[in-house]
């Protein structure tokens, strides 16, 4: 049973508990004769019953005390209270390395700077003789100001110090060390020799370091397979995917590295921590030229060319790659041994793809110069396209008999079309069957669909349809059928608004299992003609997309990496393959009255304030262009050059004008200050939340209004001190709060169970809105604070109306939309993406275009 607030362990008040595991618990606690906080390790079992364990717990904080280093736990104090055993040791503000890695690949500046940090205190340990035996991203902490320490040395070996020149370094053991033959350690993390139940010494901790640094810039475990049993004959005798393979943007000495300390014989490993340490912190400190991207200081000016020009060349690159033209009636190019046919040349989105029956018609839905989604028809032998049924109507499967299964009344969620699942049998018209569906496909018998359906704001994989087989709390998408119609693959993604996720199998009888880690970016699945391997187009680190193989037992190939986003929509028996290639990009458009001006910056230019007088944006770019890393940016209408102003997701300009809030997100989530002038960056303390969803400022510029969640994740609302960096909790948790009043004295607030609520700061009774609907998306207060403006629900035209909060009536003040539709994806369609000022005549907003053409390609299968 968990200790309660207030009891005590020897004299140390228990607050909380951190943690429990299968040594035992882990709380934290109050000193009060030195006033801190401490965290305390309590064995779980009584002392007297288990010696052994007690005895591991003391070597513990023996080893542990003997280091002084920043990056390793500092341990205050052992004792034990009631029979049970525990160690006291410092408490660190932060999170634990596998919280940033359920996320996926690092950037590489963060996780260089991360293993640095770790391989620099793993070199003070071995440098006295301490191997920890342990190591994994749950034993590293980061603290909420970036600083990296090891924890739980419950495995840790003390040996005599290395010494110089001796080839046995490491090896000789004092005290208790472990037996031959015994395992200790964490199946993923263990050296070769630890799972063959050897003696380990400092260089097994090189090769758990070297799988935490795989992790850290692939996304992905280096050794992981079904069974324990399974990754442990997988660390002896068999090598993890190559990191290239997963990440291309890898420096190469980077993956020498990583691979060195993989070694299979230790001895193949470094000779000394040191040396390792001093290897990352070398390529720490010259990312740049390992890299090989240059970016010449003080070329502010200059970099909107330099990128422009570096756009065509690399337009030009993969015009050449894919499209190199023939004497053929299409367009086609030999490379590397594939042939591509080009089979679309209009302007705009391919949504989907299909090979009919007789392998040579194509079917395709596709929006071209801004008209809706509609299914066209086409052949090899022609460049010309047929259309097929309704407008606004996307493709989701074509029988083994012909019949299409399509989307009716198609809506954009998140790039898809959501819509009505019809049959259409060739000739024939369209025949409804079940709503608000985001993927079908048919079985190979060609009579039944399998589809994915949004019901009620939950995503159910049917078969048949009706009958849900698989729910989740997260997002599904792109259901395909195995070609012995046995079983079905699919995407999951965890969370609704992104795009990480995982690659599933679930056969009829509703039994899911992940086949593939976590991904950053996938979709579009497509089973290989045997069976065998399922393809998906998917990105470890960074917006470019390859085409992976992913067999049924978790092994990756990567099929194909070009420039840009390429896609895998279908196979056909004979090997080829149906692929979309195209970019994506995020556009800015600032307009008052009869005045419109496109202001993007980079590739991913994404708004997030505009100032009352509507003349100056603050933007973030999160695109290639800096390498996914946010970056913040403030530049004015009259189109002079955009400033950077540092790293982070911008959030709101301050009404001065003088600061820039944003959020940096690693190595915990954080809010910082950035001066718009001359100045320098503050941090403002997380105060306990884990998850920033947004933030704005008081008219007053000294405080801010803070959107997010702590480790229970119920979002909840707070009011933030900038000067003390203080956090008042504001209303109930649940209850998200959207704009400050423009006298500061009232919030709106959004309660999911009782809409839009006007919620006093004063201590008086919050007054719920009526006439606004759960759909709309207050925007801006007006400046008399008698007005909200409002964003209403449709795509892609954004209309805005301004709603009298006295009267609750609505009227339409503006719509706007890009002024080319050609490709667009999205309209302004997260928060953040659109600013008006509050005189309501000057709006800025971001949308979203993905250009893409569909290509015929011979050649892939190996």
């Amino acid at each position: 049973m968990h200790l309660t607030f207030g009891a005590r362990v020897g004299h140390y008040e228990v607050v909380e508990l951190l943690g429990a595991g299968a040594m035992g618990e882990v709380y934290r606690a109050h000193d009060p004769k030195l006033g801190r906080h401490v965290a305390i390790k309590l064995l779980n079992v009584v002392t007297a019953l288990k010696a052994d364990d007690v005895r591991r717990l003391e070597r513990e904080a023996r080893a542990a005390s003997a280091l002084n280093h920043p990056g390793i736990v500092t341990i205050h104090d052992t004792g034990e209270s009631a029979g049970r055993f525990f160690i006291v040791m410092e408490f660190i503000d932060g999170t634990t390395l596998r919280h940033f890695l359920r996320r996926g690949a690092l950037p590489l500046k963060r996780a260089l700077q991360i293993a640095s940090q770790l391989a620099d205190a793993l070199a003070k340990a071995h440098e006295v003789g301490i191997v920890h035996r342990d190591l994994k991203p749950e034993n590293v902490m980061v603290s909420s100001d970036g600083h990296v320490k090891i924890v739980d040395f419950g495995l840790a070996k003390l040996g005599e110090p290395a010494l110089a020149g001796s080839s046995n370094a490491g090896e000789a053991t004092i005290g208790d060390g472990s037996s031959r033959g015994m395992l200790l350690g964490t199946v993923g993390y263990m050296s070769p020799e630890q799972a063959s139940g050897n003696t380990a010494d400092f260089r097994s901790d090189q090769f758990a370091f070297g799988a935490i640094l795989y992790e850290l810039v692939t996304g992905t475990r280096a050794f992981q397979r079904t069974t324990s049993v399974e990754t442990l004959s997988m660390i002896v005798t068999s090598e993890p995917e190559r990191p290239l393979a997963l990440n291309p943007a890898l420096p190469v000495p980077l993956v020498w590295t990583i691979e060195r300390c993989l070694s299979k014989d230790a001895a193949d490993r470094y000779a000394s921590t040191r040396d390792l340490a001093r290897e990352i912190q070398t390529f720490r400190d010259h990312m740049g030229e390992l890299t090989a991207v240059a970016r010449p200081p003080h070329a502010v000016a200059r970099r909107g060319a330099v990128l422009a020009a570096a756009a065509v060349a690399v337009a030009i690159g993969v015009a050449a790659y894919l499209a190199w033209p023939s004497s053929g009636s299409g367009a086609s190019a030999v490379a590397s041994g594939l042939a591509f046919t080009q089979l679309t040349f209009g302007r705009g989105h391919v949504a989907n793809a299909r090979f009919a029956p007789d392998g040579q018609t194509i079917f395709y839905a596709a929006g071209w110069n801004g008209a809706p989604l509609q299914v066209f028809e086409t052949r090899p032998s022609g460049p010309e396209s047929r259309p097929l049924g309704p407008a606004s109507t996307s493709l989701a499967s074509i029988s083994s008999t012909g019949e299409l299964a399509l989307i009716l009344g198609c809506r954009l969620d998140w790039g898809n079309c959501v819509g009505t699942l019809a049959r259409m049998p060739p000739g024939g018209a369209p025949r409804e069957i079940l709503e608000d569906v985001i993927s079908a496909d048919w079985a190979p018998d060609g009579e039944s669909l399998a589809a994915i359906q949004l019901a009620a704001g939950e995503y159910q994989l049917h078969f048949p349809p009706g009958k849900p087989l698989y729910t989740t709390e997260g997002r599904l998408g792109y259901v395909r059928f195995s070609p012995h119609g046995d079983r079905l693959a699919f995407v999951e993604h965890e969370v609704v608004d992104d795009e990480t996720g995982v690659l599933k199998i679930i056969d009829l009888q509703g039994q899911a299992t992940t086949v593939s880690g976590r991904w950053e970016k996938i979709r579009d699945v497509v089973w290989s003609p045997a069976g065998g391997e399922i393809w998906v187009t998917a990105s470890r680190q960074g917006n470019t997309t390859s085409i992976y193989a992913v067999s049924l037992s978790g092994e990756q190939r990567v099929i194909l990496h070009a420039p840009g986003a390429i896609t895998v929509l279908d196979l056909a028996p004979d090997r080829r393959a149906l692929i979309a290639h195209g970019l994506s990009r995020a556009h800015i458009v600032w307009s008052s009255g009869t005045d419109t001006r496109e202001l993007s910056w980079l590739d991913w230019s994404t708004v997030a304030d505009l100032s009352s007088d509507g003349k100056t944006i603050l933007f973030y770019e999160w695109g290639q262009a800096v390498g996914r890393n946010p970056e913040v940016y403030l530049r004015t209408i009259d189109e002079a050059d955009a400033v950077r102003l540092g790293d982070g997701r911008a959030l709101a300009l301050s009404p001065d004008e003088r600061w820039a809030l944003a959020l940096r997100e690693m190595p915990q989530p954080h809010l910082v200050l950035l001066p718009t002038g001359a100045g320098t960056s503050r941090t403002l303390p997380p105060e306990g939340l884990t998850d920033f969803y947004w933030a704005r400022w008081f008219p007053d510029g000294q405080r801010l209004l803070v959107v997010g969640a702590g480790p229970d994740a119920l979002p909840a609302s707070f009011i933030q001190d900038t000067a003390t960096g203080r956090l008042e909790p504001v209303a109930e948790k649940g209850m998200l709060a959207v704009l400050v009043s423009p006298d500061g004295r009232r919030l709106l607030i959004s309660d999911p169970l009782a809409g839009y609520l006007m919620w006093p700061l004063d201590g008086g009774p919050p007054v719920e809105l009526e006439g606004l609907d759960a759909e709309d998306r207050p925007v801006q207060w007006s400046a008399d604070g008698r007005f909200l403006y409002v964003r209403g629900a449709e795509e892609p035209v954004v209309r805005m109306y301004r709603f009298e909060i006295a009267t609750g009536e609505k009227d339409l003040v503006t719509e706007l939309a890009p002024r080319d539709p050609s490709g667009v994806v999205g309209v302004a369609d997260g928060r953040g993406q659109l600013a008006v000022t509050p005189d309501g005549k000057s709006y800025v907003f971001t949308y979203w275009t993905w250009m893409r053409d569909l290509f015929l390609v011979e050649g892939l299968f190996r």
